[in-house]
């Protein structure tokens, strides 16, 4: 089955999860990760500089 594998990384001192949505943030929401086609794994990252 083939897979598609979508990174999604904001920038210096970006939250997108924990604040109003980025546009990376969005982006990452907006992927259709149950898409019967094909297999989509999702990763978000808060962006260099945040406290994780």
């Amino acid at each position: 089955m083939p897979k598609n594998i979508v990174v999604c990384s904001d920038g210096t001192g970006n939250r997108g999860g924990k604040t109003r949505g980025t546009n990376v943030w969005r982006i990452f929401n907006a992927v259709d990760r149950h898409s019967s086609d094909v297999e989509q794994v999702t990763y978000y990252d808060d962006g260099v500089g945040t406290d994780r």
